[in-house]
C-alpha cells in the first residue's frame, strides 16, 4: 500500500477516549498507540459489530496520515454503503480500487457494484462485478461475484450483447467453384468476379432486449439488433477481378421486434412466439425488407433434455428486383439430449417452402443439423462440434430444363479459451467448411473460413 505523510505509529488516545473506548483520563505515559495496520484492524472489527462511528473516525485518522491509504478508503466505502450513502461509497471504492492487493481491489469492486445495484444502475453494477471476478483472490470469491452478476442480469430489464469477429475466407463473394461450367451441354467460362474470391471479413454486432412485462408464468420482451460485415479482397483476388472491390460484398442488417412466452398449457413447457421486422444491405446498397413471425412450443422434459417445436413465416421484399421477393414457411424441431460423460448434443430438423415469382428463388428445402458440446476441455479449450446438411429442390431453373437440385454440407468446430479471459470475456476460434453440390455447375460452391472472436463466459 502507498505511504504518504508521516511514517510511524498513530497516537489515538484522545480519539479512543472521545468514543468511550477508554474510560477516564489517560496520562501521556498511558497513551494507546496503534500502527496503521492495527488501526485498520480495529476499524474492521468496529464495522463488523456495527460501530460505524469508530470505524469512520479511525479511517479518517489513517487518511490524515496518508490520503491514499486504500485500507482506510475501503473502510469508509463500507461504512457509507452500510449507511445507505451510495455516492460516498462509490467515491471511496473507486479510490480504493487503485490498491495493489487483489483482496482490497476485489472488495472495492464488490462495494462499487453493490452501490450501483442499490440505485438500479445494473449495467455499471455488472461492469464492476466483472472487475471483481478478474481480481478475485480465490475461487470462492470469484463464484460469489459470478452469482451476484447472474442476479444483476436477471433483475435488469435491459440486456445488451456485443459480438466481434474477424476471419479470412476462401469465398467472400459466394462465387462459383469452377472457372468453366457446362450449361445446356455447352461450356462457358465465368468472369473472375463470378468465381470464388478469397478475402478477409471483419464483423461486429449488438443485440438489445428489454423486458416489458414479466411474471412467473409469462414474459414480454422488446428486442432490437444490428450487424455489419466488412470485406477486403486478397491482393491475388483483387488482381484477378479488378472491376470489383471488397466493399461490393459488405453486408449489414438491422432488426426489431417483440417476443412473448407463457406457460399456457398444463403438462407442457413454454408457449410463445416473436414478430420481427428488419432491413438488409448488400454492397452498401439497400437489399431487402423483411418481416417475420415465429411460433414455438416447448415440451416438458427432465433436466438436461429439451424439445422445441417451431413454425415460422417470413416475407422478404427484394429492393433490387421485385420478382426475387419471396415468402418462406418453415416447420421444425430442436432437441437437446445428454451424452453422458461426453457432454450433450443438439439436433435440429426443418422443412420449408419458399414461394416466389422467380424460378431461381422458388424452391422447397430440408435441413438437418447436429452440434455436440463436449463436457471436457481439449487442452485449454471448451469445444463444440457441428455438422449440417441441406437439400434444396427447384422445380424449374433458367439454366436447366430438369430444374435444379442442390445438396449442401457444412462442418465446423468452435473453441473458447476461458483461461485467457479478461473480465469474463474469452477469445474464441471458429473453423468452418462448406460445400455445395448442384445439378447446375454454376451453383457449385466451396468455402473455408477461420474466425477469431470474443464472447462472454457468463
Amino acid at each position: 500500500m502507498r505511504r504518504a505523510g508521516r511514517v510511524g505509529r498513530l497516537t489515538l488516545a484522545v480519539l479512543l477516549i472521545a468514543l468511550g473506548l477508554v474510560p477516564g483520563a489517560i496520562s501521556a505515559e498511558e497513551r494507546v498507540t496503534l500502527s496503521p495496520a492495527e488501526a485498520a484492524g480495529v476499524a474492521r472489527a468496529a464495522v463488523a459489530r456495527g460501530d460505524f462511528a469508530l470505524a469512520s473516525a479511525l479511517a479518517e485518522a489513517l487518511l490524515e496520515r496518508d490520503p491514499g491509504d486504500e485500507h482506510a478508503l475501503l473502510i469508509l466505502a463500507i461504512v457509507a454503503q452500510e449507511r445507505g450513502d451510495g455516492d460516498a461509497a462509490l467515491a471511496a471504492s473507486r479510490r480504493a480500487w487503485r490498491a495493489d492487493e487483489p483482496r482490497l481491489r476485489y472488495e472495492a469492486a464488490m462495494i462499487a457494484a453493490q452501490a450501483h445495484f442499490a440505485q438500479t444502475r445494473y449495467a455499471p453494477s455488472r461492469f464492476w462485478l466483472r472487475r471483481a471476478i478478474e481480481v478475485a483472490p480465490g475461487a470462492r470469491e470469484a463464484e460469489i461475484a459470478r452469482e451476484n452478476f447472474a442476479h444483476a442480469r436477471r433483475v435488469d430489464p435491459l440486456t445488451v450483447t456485443l459480438r466481434f469477429g474477424a476471419n479470412p475466407s476462401s469465398n467472400v463473394n459466394n462465387g462459383a467453384e469452377s472457372e468453366t461450367i457446362e450449361l445446356g451441354g455447352l461450356p462457358f467460362t465465368l468472369s473472375a468476379d463470378a468465381r470464388e474470391l478469397a478475402g478477409y471479413e471483419a464483423n461486429a454486432g449488438f443485440d438489445l432486449s428489454y423486458k416489458l412485462s414479466e411474471s412467473r408464468e409469462h414474459q414480454v420482451v422488446a428486442f432490437a439488433g444490428a450487424y455489419a460485415q466488412v470485406v477486403w479482397l486478397t491482393q491475388e483476388a483483387a488482381a484477378a477481378a479488378p472491376d470489383v472491390d471488397g466493399s461490393d460484398y459488405n453486408y449489414a442488417n438491422v432488426t426489431a421486434g417483440l417476443r412473448y412466452e407463457k406457460l399456457a398449457f398444463e403438462g407442457l413447457g413454454a408457449t410463445g412466439g416473436s414478430f420481427t421486422i428488419g432491413r438488409t444491405w448488400y454492397g452498401d446498397e439497400p437489399w431487402a425488407n423483411v418481416v417475420g413471425l415465429d411460433l414455438f412450443q416447448d415440451l416438458k422434459e427432465p433436466a438436461g433434455r429439451g424439445t422445441r417445436l417451431k413454425l415460422g413465416f417470413e416475407y422478404e421484399e427484394n429492393l433490387q428486383d421485385a420478382d426475387d421477393s419471396g415468402a418462406t414457411v418453415e416447420a421444425g424441431t430442436l432437441l437437446r439430449r445428454p451424452l453422458g460423460d461426453l457432454g450433450a448434443i443438439d439436433l435440429s430438423f426443418d422443412l420449408g417452402r419458399v414461394t416466389s415469382a422467380s424460378e431461381s428463388v422458388d424452391h422447397v428445402f430440408a435441413t438437418v443439423g447436429a452440434r455436440v458440446i463436449l463436457a471436457e476441455r481439449i487442452g485449454p479449450a471448451n469445444v463444440s462440434l457441428r455438422v449440417s446438411g441441406k437439400a434444396r429442390e427447384y422445380e424449374s431453373s433458367p439454366y436447366s430444363v430438369s430444374g435444379r437440385h442442390d445438396r449442401e454440407l457444412m462442418a465446423g468446430v468452435s473453441m473458447a479459451f476461458p483461461e485467457a479471459s479478461y473480465m469474463g470475456f474469452q477469445p474464441t476460434l471458429d473453423l468452418s467448411a462448406r460445400k455445395v453440390f448442384s445439378s447446375v455447375d454454376l451453383f457449385d460452391r466451396s468455402e473455408f473460413s477461420a474466425s477469431l472472436g470474443v464472447a462472454s463466459r457468463f
